[in-house]
């Protein structure tokens, strides 16, 4: 852990896309570490605004992600909703699994 203080490392990440059963990451246990051994806590800075997805589709994850608060509060850290400055179409949800219908689409 006193490496970490002397190095200086940067933690990034976003819990709601932790995707692997069993890993329960969140940045208020990295904060807990620091506090255990009596180390000042980093400093966090939030980065919300996203370049790689337009905002219609941000605004299909950030819902999603909301509803993980909602039912899974313990599991993922609140973070701030992101968003984007580029605009593009709405996001369409399939409820088929059917492989010639999203060839088609």
């Amino acid at each position: 852990m006193s490496k970490i203080a002397t190095y200086g490392v940067f933690y990034s990440g976003d819990t709601a896309q932790t995707i692997a059963k069993g890993v329960g990451f969140r940045f208020s246990d990295l904060l807990g570490l620091f506090n255990k051994v009596q180390l000042k806590p980093p400093i966090i800075k939030h980065l919300t605004v996203n370049f790689r997805s337009h905002n219609n589709i941000l605004q299909l994850a950030n819902s999603i992600v909301s509803s993980l608060e909602i039912l899974f509060p313990k599991t993922i850290d609140r973070l701030k909703k992101e968003v984007s400055d580029l605009n593009g179409p709405k996001p369409m949800i399939l409820s088929s699994n059917d492989e010639e219908l999203l060839f088609y689409v």
